[in-house]
């Protein structure tokens, strides 16, 4: 059951002032900035003229162990034939740490103490106004405008988030108070059976944190070439990791705006609404244009959503307790696509009661089509309840289609083994080199570790802190070569399985038949809601040996594939392998 939700105005009006006060001090603080840049192009015309450095000072200023800095002093200068007496330095004002602005123009100035004159900025409007130093500090500007983008953009949120908020909850209560047996249905995006899923809102998520991240790494561009070059700190290089990821956000980004413009919103209808154990989830995929592309994935996903800790220690883990998968074909211009799953009676029901530990159903789809790929999810509702006869028939008639379809198509070969025979005996091969592209990117992000590493340790003298870093692309590197020379082929004879794996010295293991307890899939990484699987062999003997014979070996768990990316493939090579075996008796 759904936890009942009710409607509370004082909350509301609470985030909404609380969301106004973080939006107030960051367009304050904004105003800053502003002057600083307003400053530095008005001051375009303004004349050059000789000034006599009466005083000068850096100041130092300590603070919650941070050091900061400003430049002061006292200067005379002539103009029109009146004599004026000023203090401005620059525009920016007041003390900070941003590259070594203030210490440069300290000793720049101490050299024209009481000597030779300074060439200076006055207004000729106003000769009362003038400057010493009008250079634009670019990352000081971008630092400040930090504060407004960041404080200003989280208060506007939160303004917003009150607003809509109170109005959703609002919906939510009639609902609970017109029908109280379906208070499921409360949640926003059940209100029908008709469930969308909307781009839009990804893209704006990516549109916003990669401004917010570049503006937050912008700085980091103009303080690292100071402290390498000027002051030999060559750790600070770690920084330039933050713009580097900054460019691969607006990526991210770039191609999210191209995905809702290509795609825009889709929608799964869904029949019979709501799913119940026993029964299906079945519906309609929506699209708003036709796919250029044969086939479509489509995964159904049992999830359980734990979310732990608290402000900057908050984080969420989803566990995947179940899935399955099918691949849905695609006819030109057809902008509808049904497909459906079948529940088992034990299926777990959703459960939203606890916001900390949530378990959700929601189907996700994919497909790879010409420039950005097509992908939507939906959340589905699986409650308690019993399906209907129609339901039932619907769902064993769905059980025996997809045995077929998996049977007549070979869906064992989407696992990417090579299938063969050597002595009259069928073999299986999963090559070496399978998955170049996670290859490619533990070579890459190893090679820059590594890279790191060594410049902390041998340029900055920081050999543990470089050590650590090294060690984890040391690591990533010893990845790439397992993925780039690791397979495993085995063998199906009458009386035994022989398994050869390895990557540059391969073992082989033979394990008779009557041995075999059982031949299992097993979730291994994810990458998004793409789950992969592994087949896994439990023994409970076996033999082991090089080319010159076998010897006795103990019961072992052995893993014949990895890595495979469709739990029907899997499943589909486990069952054929069963056959072979004599094992589906």
């Amino acid at each position: 059951m759904r936890k009942q939700l009710g409607v509370s105005k004082l909350p509301s009006k609470f985030l909404f002032f609380f969301g106004l006060i973080f939006f107030l001090a960051g367009m304050a603080v904004g105003v800053f900035a502003v002057m600083q840049l307003y400053g530095w192009i008005a001051s375009g015309n303004w004349d050059q003229v000789p000034m006599t450095i009466v005083s000068t000072d850096l100041e130092v200023h300590y603070d919650d162990g941070s050091t900061t800095y400003q430049t002061v002093a006292q200067y005379r200068y002539t103009y029109n034939g009146q004599q004026y007496e000023n203090d401005r330095v620059s525009f920016s004002a007041g003390s900070d740490n941003i590259g070594s602005f203030h210490e440069d123009t300290y000793a720049l100035l101490r050299r024209h103490l009481n000597g030779e004159p300074f060439i200076g900025y006055v207004n000729p409007e106003h000769p009362e106004k003038s400057v010493l130093i009008r250079k634009m500090r670019w990352g000081m500007f971008a630092f400040t405008l930090l504060f407004p983008v960041l404080f200003g953009g989280v208060g506007f949120g939160i303004m917003a988030f009150s607003y809509f908020g109170g109005k959703t909850q609002q919906k939510q209560q009639k609902i609970i108070q017109d029908k109280p047996e379906r208070q499921w249905q409360a949640a926003k995006q059940w209100h029908s059976n008709r469930l969308e899923c909307s781009n839009k809102g990804l893209m704006w998520f990516a549109l916003i944190f990669a401004i917010i991240w570049n503006l937050i790494s912008l700085p980091i561009l103009f303080i690292v070439p100071g402290e390498v070059l000027d002051k030999g700190n060559y750790p600070a290089l770690l920084g330039l990791l933050f713009p580097v990821i900054g460019v691969g956000l607006i990526i991210w980004a770039v191609r999210s705006v191209r995905k809702w413009r290509k795609f825009g919103r889709s929608a799964f209808v869904m029949n019979p609404f709501p799913a119940h154990p026993g029964g299906i989830v079945r519906g309609t995929l929506e699209l708003q244009s036709p796919l250029d592309t044969q086939e479509l994935q489509a995964r159904l996903s049992c999830i359980r959503k734990v979310t732990t800790g608290s402000g900057k220690n908050r984080s969420t883990r989803e566990t995947f307790l179940w899935q399955d998968e099918q691949v849905v074909p695609i006819f030109p211009q057809q902008k509808h696509h049904e497909f459906g799953f079948r529940l088992n009676q034990d299926a777990r029901l959703s459960d939203d009661s606890n916001s900390s530990d949530q378990l959700l159903w929601r189907i996700d789809c994919s497909a790879d089509v010409p420039g950005v790929d097509f992908s939507a999810n939906f959340e589905v509702p699986v409650i308690a309840g019993q399906p209907d006869e129609q339901t039932i028939l619907a769902a064993e008639q769905l059980t025996q289609q997809q045995t077929r379809q998996a049977r007549l198509t070979d869906a064992w070969k989407e696992t990417g083994v090579q299938a063969g025979n050597q002595g009259g005996y069928p073999s299986y091969l999963f090559a070496a080199g399978r998955n170049k592209g996670v290859a490619a990117s533990l070579g890459i992000f190893g090679l820059i570790f590594t890279a790191v590493g060594v410049g902390i340790g041998y340029f900055g003298g920081a050999w543990i802190f470089g050590g650590i870093f090294a060690l984890f692309g040391l690591l990533m590197l010893w990845g790439m070569l397992y993925y780039l020379l690791h397979s495993t082929e085995f063998i199906v004879r009458p009386d035994r399985l022989e398994v050869t794996s390895g990557m540059l010295f391969k073992k082989r293991h033979a394990y008779p038949v009557f041995s075999i307890q059982s031949i299992d899939l097993k979730s291994g990484s994810r990458v998004g809601s793409k789950q992969y699987w592994s087949i896994i062999l439990k023994t409970s003997s076996g033999q082991t040996g090089g080319y010159g014979g076998y010897k006795p070996d103990k019961a072992r768990n052995v893993t014949l594939a990895s890595d495979i990316p469709s739990r029907r493939a899997a499943q589909a090579l486990i069952d054929k392998i069963k056959r072979e075996c004599g094992l589906d008796k």
